[in-house]
């Protein structure tokens, strides 16, 4: 064996735990994500009740909880996709 063989198997165990690292941290965003899926539209319907201006936190407050919800979702199956087909850390 010469010293680029040896190197590379030296390094598998950390590559296999910065994958599961991977993995792990999407699986992690999308239970966090979960979360402002219910929490977003709530707000929303809270905020069309308790309605009495033009302005009203509550609905701005829901809108951008669901859209945090779209980015942790993005982001989530981003990294649960490339631990599957083995990209590199980005």
């Amino acid at each position: 064996m010469n010293k680029t063989h040896k190197k590379i198997i030296e390094n598998l165990p950390k590559r296999n735990e910065l994958r599961l690292k991977k993995l792990y941290t999407g699986i992690q965003l999308l239970c966090v994500s979960l979360i402002t899926i219910i929490s977003g539209p709530i707000l929303i319907q809270i905020g069309f009740v308790k309605s009495k201006g033009l302005v009203n936190l509550y609905s701005i407050l829901g809108v951008l909880v669901c859209v945090l919800a779209i980015i942790l979702i993005y982001t989530g199956i981003k990294k649960i996709g490339d631990y599957i087909f083995n990209k590199n850390v980005r």
